[in-house]
């Protein structure tokens, strides 16, 4: 996440949003390295205040704005076991790892929406929840996309349960589709 602006109209307006309902958060998932691009920031936008930003500086991650896993715990609906080794900062990105291997506290299976799977691999993911909510305004990142087949990098943001899901991209792992969704 590089920022997030609130425009004049939705700072001044608590019951206007223009993208997104109230407590809303954050959360960045992927299942291989995710690093921000080499791109230039953005300008601020007019009139707008950025309320959250991290552009990642350090050698560790922030944890009074991320919690270093998905918001639900260790597994998703997917094959991946996520834990916080596997997420790093280091020259202003951050860095999720995915590795062919099963961790050794992963359970054998999880399970989700009525389908089984086995957790074989181990990755990360980061949220804000608990440490940032916004009401409205617009959410920007910049991202460097693996070219590894059979990861899915996501960015999203999630109500205090799901759904609504506001799938800012999910790239599955053929790679040849991009996703932005709006699930509710």
């Amino acid at each position: 996440i590089k920022g997030l602006i609130l425009s004049p109209e939705t700072q001044n307006n608590p019951n206007k949003s223009i993208f997104m309902k109230s407590k809303t958060y954050v959360a960045l998932a992927a299942l291989t390295l995710f690093s921000s691009a080499f791109a230039a920031p953005p300008a601020t936008s007019a009139g707008g205040t950025m309320v959250f930003n991290d552009e990642f500086d350090g050698n560790s991650l922030d944890k009074s704005k991320w919690n270093p896993t998905y918001n639900w715990g260790h597994t998703h609906n997917h094959q991946a076991y996520c834990v916080e080794e596997n997420v790093s900062v280091s020259d202003g990105k951050l860095k999720i790892k995915a590795e062919s291997r099963r961790h050794p506290d992963a359970p054998p299976t999880c399970s989700n929406g009525g389908k089984t799977y086995s957790l074989d691999y181990t990755s990360g993911a980061i949220d804000t929840r608990g440490h940032f909510e916004v009401n409205g305004g617009y959410i920007e990142g910049r991202f460097k996309m693996p070219w590894q087949l059979g990861t899915w990098p996501a960015f999203w943001t999630l109500q205090d349960g799901w759904p609504p899901e506001i799938d800012i991209f999910e790239v599955p792992h053929e790679r040849n589709l991009h996703h932005y969704y709006l699930h509710y």
